[in-house]
């Protein structure tokens, strides 16, 4: 995971530790990260948006955008009807996904090196003893191939 590390007193730079293995490929979705909080930020009134509260906002979007379409898919294709759908059986609340409050603040230090394997070379044993050392058993750390 990209921890965030503020390098400036006067200038509100952020730079992150991308070059890592295990942070490999992540350098667009920052860069994405980074004009959405440009944005945010150019309209904001209550001071900048943490990146912890960026990635947060951009990953429950993603999965609400997920889950919508899904139901206008399951709809036939009719988009009132799935987000009729999406309404009475899409709350965060039923699902349970996203219970943390806004307002962190970024991390000063980064996370040491090596705490996430480099997945491409990764056995299957290394990769089943972390998703085990964090709870989940082989059920929740399959990625189902039409999901990449």
């Amino acid at each position: 995971m990209i921890r965030l590390q503020k390098l400036g007193v006067q200038m509100d730079l952020y730079v992150s530790e991308i070059s890592r293995p295990e942070n490999k490929g992540l350098s667009v979705a920052l860069t994405l990260l980074e004009e959405a909080r440009k944005e945010i930020d150019s309209y904001s009134k209550g001071g900048p948006i943490s990146f912890a509260d960026l990635i947060q906002y951009a990953a429950q979007s993603a999965i609400k955008a997920t889950f919508l379409a899904s139901a206008i898919r399951k709809c036939g294709g009719n988009e009132e009807k799935g987000i009729l759908l999406y309404t009475a059986y899409g709350s965060n609340g039923q699902w349970g996904l996203f219970d943390k409050q806004f307002g962190r603040t970024d991390t000063q230090e980064p996370d040491p090196e090596g705490r996430i394997p480099q997945w491409e070379k990764a056995t299957v044993k290394e990769m089943k003893d972390k998703f085990s050392a964090i709870g989940l058993g082989p059920r929740q750390s399959l990625l189902h191939r039409d999901s990449c």
